[in-house]
């Protein structure tokens, strides 16, 4: 982050011998006025990436999920996304810190309102494009209040607390509130092997997140399971697609056209059952491989 951190480093010296009052604020407005600058002029790379736009903007998304953002500007498409969910702002209770990767969201999804929840208050990054919301991810009442109010959104991105009991809360709460065809992302999975952050090294379904979509792995294939499992997470019929990286997962959300019922257990052992012709040969059908 050569270019960004010098930038930021010549900022910080000049603001030392000016007679401002308010530093903080000043050295942020500085801060963000070059971050805008050079995420433009990137803007204009035809060949730009998603990760590297977190890149200039100082976020550490791209040091620890350069492929999984590659991965999502690659699958969600630039002019696309109208709606933005961020959990999780950074910077802490720091006076006005954070918000590194909105900025970048912000001009990689150029047509996109920004939405970023913060158990602090950030609203001095409040724009046109970003609006901040103070509070926490653990509050059902409050994440349904987002949902129902700035959503339905095409991306999510949880990084918040890394709770392991907040990450499964969030999810539970927001995932009717993604649009089709868009992407549900967490990060900081390592957070699931860890007691201090509630998770399970022995790999308990309610605190580690892993083992908690292991069995959601199956609703990619909906309309082959048995009734009684598609009941069982019928919440999650549209999950379409689980990518899995480490220390995060992104997950892809697709409706069906129709509703889909499943089968009982008589049903489905019957569906291949391998009956003889007249002639004595095996009746096989067409779908059967």
């Amino acid at each position: 982050m050569k270019i960004s951190e010098n930038l930021k480093s010549i900022v910080i010296q000049i603001i030392k011998f000016l007679p401002i009052k308010n530093k903080n604020l000043v050295r942020f407005r500085i801060r963000n006025a070059f971050i805008n600058i050079i995420l433009k002029l990137y803007s204009f790379n035809p060949y730009s990436k998603l990760s590297k736009f977190f890149y200039y903007s100082l976020s550490d998304k791209y040091a620890n999920y350069k492929d999984l953002y590659n991965l999502l500007g690659h699958l969600k498409k630039r002019d696309n996304p109208k709606t933005i969910l961020e959990i999780g702002i950074g910077g802490h209770n720091k006076q006005y810190s954070g918000g590194y990767s909105l900025v970048a969201l912000s001009h990689y999804y150029y047509n996109s309102k920004i939405y970023g929840l913060d158990i602090n208050e950030k609203s001095f990054l409040d724009s046109k494009k970003i609006k901040t919301i103070q509070g926490s991810q653990s509050n059902e009442e409050l994440l349904e209040k987002i949902g129902t109010k700035n959503g339905p959104f095409d991306i999510i991105i949880d990084d918040g607390s890394h709770y392991v009991d907040h990450q499964i809360i969030t999810f539970q709460n927001l995932w009717k509130h993604l649009n089709d065809d868009g992407y549900y992302l967490i990060e900081d999975l390592s957070g699931s092997y860890l007691t201090r952050l509630r998770g399970s090294p022995e790999l308990e379904k309610d605190k580690n997140l892993i083992t908690f979509f292991s069995d959601l792995n199956h609703m990619v294939n909906a309309e082959r399971l048995l009734r009684k499992w598609l009941d069982k997470s019928k919440n999650y019929i549209n999950i379409n697609q689980i990518f899995y990286f480490e220390s995060a997962i992104l997950i892809h959300k697709k409706n069906y056209d129709s509703p889909i019922a499943g089968a009982d257990e008589d049903e489905k052992s019957n569906d291949y059952k391998l009956k003889k012709d007249s002639d004595g040969n095996l009746d096989i059908p067409d779908d059967f491989d």
